[in-house]
This record gives C-alpha cells, structure tokens and sequence, in this order.
C-alpha cells in the first residue's frame, strides 16, 4: 500500500486512499501529472503474499476486468460508464487506471433519502438503459452481469455512470458461455445456470428500478422478489411502471423486453408525461432532470478506429488509433494513425501474387519505401475488426477490403503475415516482427523489421490442437497464446467475422505440438471451408497473398 504523495509510473501522483487493501487490493485517487486526463481512480492488486491459487485468481481477475473496461471504452467512451485509460504493471504489482467520478453510489444515495421520485427513477434507468444499447451493440456484445445501486455513482448534477466491470464479459458465441453469478437479487437465474445474453442486464435494470421506488432491496429468492414487485400495484406508483419492471424481471428471459433500446422506449413515454405534466406546474426541478435525461441520452462521440475520409493518397484507407494487446492486458504495437492498402499485391497482369513466404513478404514492402510494411498477425486482426467494424456502418470502401479477405481477388484468401512462431512445448513463443536470424534456414540478410515494433511473447503449447476458435478460447493456455497471436482482448469477434465471410473460424497448430519443435509461418484468412488462423506452415511455402500498411 503506497502514502500519500507517491508518484506511480512517474505519472500518477496519489492523493486519497480510498480503500485500504483488503484481498490484497487497494484503490486510490490519484492526479494525472502529464495533465491529459482529470483525476484518477487507480485498483492495485499486490498478489506477492497469497498462495498459487489466490494469487492466480487475482491477477486473473483484475486483468479480465481491465480488458472488459478497455472494451466498453473502444472504440469510444459513453457518458454513463466510467473511463478506462490504462492497465499496468511496477515489478510483481498490477495497476488499473480508470476515470474517477465525483459524487455518491446510489446505494448510499437510497440510505439516505429512501425511495426517490419516480421522474428520476425513470431518469436514472433511461441512462442505464443508454450504456446498456452502447455496450449490448458491440460485436460480440459486452453484458455486464453485476448492475445494483452499489456499481453506480450519481454525480452532483445527477448523472448516472456504471463503474465495476470486473464482473462484465463478453458473449462469445451462440451459446452465450459464462461463468459469472452476478449478485443474487439482481442477477438473472440464467447466471446461475451458466449461459447469459444481453436480457440479463434487462433484469438487473429492473430490480435496480424497483429497489429506487420502493425503498427495499430485491430479494434474492425470485418468487419472493416477484410478491414484492405485485405489492408495488397497492401503491400510488404509476401502473405502467410497475408493468415496466415486471416484464423486465420475468424469470424467462424470452419474456423479458428484447433489447435495452425496447425498454427504453417504454420507460421514455412515463419520462414524457412527467416531463409535460412539470412544465405544466412550471417546475424547476423537474426542467433540470429533463436537460440532465437529454445530455445522458446523445450519442459518444470522438471514436476511435474511424477511417479518415479518404487516406493519405488514392489507395488507402486510414484508421486511428489502432492497439495491439497481449494476454497480459499490455499493448504491445500502438499505431496513432495507419493506412491499408485498398488492394493485394497484384502481378503485372493484374492477377493476384500468391507468390508470397512470409520472409518475401516482409522485404517486398520494405524495399519498396514509402513506411510500407508487412503487418503483424496482431495487427492484421485489429484491422480487420475495425474494417467489419465501418462496414457494419455502411462504408463501401471498408467492405471491399474485408472482403478480400475472404477470397482475396482470385477466390482463396490466405495472407502472409509478419508473425511467426516457434514451438517448444512449454516455451513455445509467438513472434512478431521477426528478425533475420529468427528464420531458420529460409531467412537472408536484408535486416527485416528495423521499425521496432519487435515483440516477443511466450506461451505453453502442451495439450494443444486443431479446433473450432469458440472451443480454443474456452482453454485457458489456448486462449492465452490466441491473445498473443491476435492482439485482441477479446478474440471472440473473429467468430463473428467468420459468420460474416459465411465459414466458421479456426485455429491450426501443429500435429502432437507437445513434441512439436520447429519454427512456423503464420497465415490468416478463408480456406476452403473455415475462417482459417493458420499456424504451422512451413515456412518457404509461397501460396499467400500480401497486403500492405503504411504509417
């Protein structure tokens, strides 16, 4: 635990504990001193002292909520979650920095004054219900799973933001796969069974708003909970209201409202006759809730990964602000603004080059000038995210690219990469952007990869095999060296790519790759019949295509 006073990465100076280090954690406020940012909330998680399985725990549990929080922030943030900014390491201790919002957490809030008014119980929902569109219309979609008055602050000017994601996660596939229980009161049954969609965090959101009306906290056995819902019907509480969060907190999810947008629609109507019954009485307060609901509900703004109109020259497409994860929550390449070839590498007949080993690729490019390179597996898999990403949003150009990488111009799709990896059962190590003496018998002499970006990242390959991605990032260690390989948090979104290229995503490794000892080529792209992450090719086989970047 640190005094006050003490300067973190040479940039955070802490200024209030707040909570003195229980389960081996602490949390400060602490000022930004580069000044980019206001004041700051810092979790520390210092595992030194626990044994294997606390200490495993922790740390994993802190990282997955940096990684959930770094993901409800891309590509923009939204005014009722709290900021992510960085996620970081000071010898064996872990540091999440996040935005530090001003006020009190509703709980506190329902303490001290009991049951609030129903215009601003419906205020604070609809502003839920904007996070939850936000984050429910992510690719996959982010579902929060632990809402209560605890996990939200209302700042003075009674703005509501989310804060806690160390419970969040990500769906990963059709099955919608968790592990988490939430907190029994607000928490869907279907937590408790293990599977969970958006219409979870419906729930939660209905038994926060009956908790705001009534003054009591939900029970935690659901048929309690739902005679106490029916008891809101013999109060002066608004009928409609009351058949609001009945529906949202059916114990059948199909009974719920389908989507956050759906029961925002139903709650706004209320909102609308508070609002007009209170210019009617000329009512001040009432005025000042209806500019705080309308400021809460307008779109974020500043997202990042936004193609930049039309590139820096006719052939490219541009991005911001494209990061490179690890499995350990690091970046590790950061690229303020890259530019995508608009086309593969063609021959001088306009036939695609499939001529390409990874080696050849990478000094094609680098003997070409111009900052073009060969990118990384890392970072061939955030653009195409963010290329599904626009075109999702109807950009034409985006398309055209992702769509190439389906069948690359000539009916196959496979790219070379600027990755390669070496297998050695437990040391093993994904490398991207190599070095010449990291190709083994195929390399050359031409100084590949002097721009830097050179990462190492070590993973254990025993128990490995070939598999569809959904059941490989069900594998701990498997799931481990996707995140290293991919640079993706969540590597889930190239399930959904598949979806969208029409085959389903899946990763190759070696046969019996315990006893695997070579170094690999790492291809990207459709094959005959899967979404193909390709990593145990020879080396000098040249059957790819190649696409460029430029910084």
């Amino acid at each position: 635990m640190h005094s006050i006073g003490t300067v973190l990465k040479g940039r955070y100076e802490i200024t209030r504990l707040i909570s003195p280090g229980a389960m081996s954690t602490a949390i400060y406020v602490a000022k930004d001193l580069s000044g980019s940012n206001g004041p700051v909330l810092i979790k520390e998680v210092d595992s030194a002292n626990l044994d294997a399985s606390k200490k495993s725990d922790l740390e994993t549990a802190i990282m997955n909520e940096a990684m959930r929080l770094h993901e409800a922030n891309t590509p923009a943030s939204h005014p009722n979650i709290v900021k992510f900014y960085e996620f970081f390491r000071e010898g064996l201790i872990k540091y999440l920095v996040m935005g530090f919002v001003e006020g009190e957490s509703l709980k506190e809030k329902l303490i001290r004054v009991g049951a609030v008014p129903e215009s601003q119980a419906v205020d604070y929902i609809l502003q839920t219900l904007s996070a939850w569109k936000y984050l429910h219309s992510k690719t996959p979609p982010v579902v929060h799973q632990d809402l209560k008055p605890e996990n939200c602050i209302i700042t003075p000017n009674n703005k509501l933001v989310i804060v806690d994601f160390g419970a969040s996660k990500q769906v990963i596939d059709a099955e919608h796969l968790t592990h988490n229980l939430g907190t029994f009161g607000y928490a869907a049954l279907e937590q408790c069974e293990g599977y969970v969609d958006p219409r979870a965090d419906i729930r939660a959101a209905g038994s926060v708003l009956y908790e705001m009306l009534s003054g009591e906290q939900p029970d935690s056995k659901f048929m309690v909970f739902k005679q106490q819902v029916n008891k809101l019907y013999q109060s002066t509480i608004t009928k409609t209201l009351v058949d609001i969060i009945v529906r949202a907190t059916k114990i059948d999810p199909d009974d719920r409202y389908k989507t956050a947008g759906e029961m925002s629609d139903a709650l706004q109507s209320i909102n609308n006759n508070h609002t007009a019954c209170s210019k009617a009485s000329n009512s001040q307060t009432a005025s000042s809730v209806s500019a705080t609901k309308t400021s809460h509900l307008s779109p974020a703004g500043g997202a990042s990964r936004t193609p930049i109109s039309t590139g820096v020259a006719a052939g490219w497409l541009g991005f911001k602000d494209i990061v490179c994860i690890g499995a350990d929550g690091n970046a590790f390449e950061e690229h303020k603004q890259i530019y995508v070839a608009r086309d593969v590498i063609r021959k001088s007949d306009r036939s695609v080059d499939t001529s390409f080993t990874p080696y050849k690729g990478i000094t094609h490019f680098e003997k070409r000038g111009n900052d073009e390179f060969l990118p990384s597996f890392a970072l061939t898999c955030n653009i195409l995210v963010a290329l599904y990403v626009e075109m999702r949003k109807g950009n034409k150009d985006a398309q055209v690219i992702l769509d190439q990488y389906k069948n690359r111009g000539d009916g196959f799709g496979w790219y070379a990469q600027n990755t390669i990896v070496q297998w050695n059962g437990g040391n093993s190590i994904v490398i991207h952007y190599p070095y010449d003496d990291q190709f083994p018998k195929y390399g050359g002499r031409d100084n590949v990869n002097p721009q830097g970006f050179h990462k190492e990242l070590g993973f254990n390959s025993n128990g490995f095999g070939d598999m569809l991605l959904k059941d490989a990032l069900r594998k701990n260690e498997f799931n481990k060296y996707i995140k290293n390989l991919t640079g993706l948090p969540n590597p889930s979104i190239l399930i959904e790519l598949g979806k969208y290229f029409g085959k389903p995503a899946k990763i190759w490794v070696p046969n019996k790759p315990d006893n695997f000892k070579d170094t690999c080529a790492a291809w990207l792209g459709c094959g005959n019949s899967n979404f193909d992450i390709y990593t145990y090719d020879d080396l000098n086989n040249n059957y790819g295509g190649a696409r460029g970047v430029r910084r």
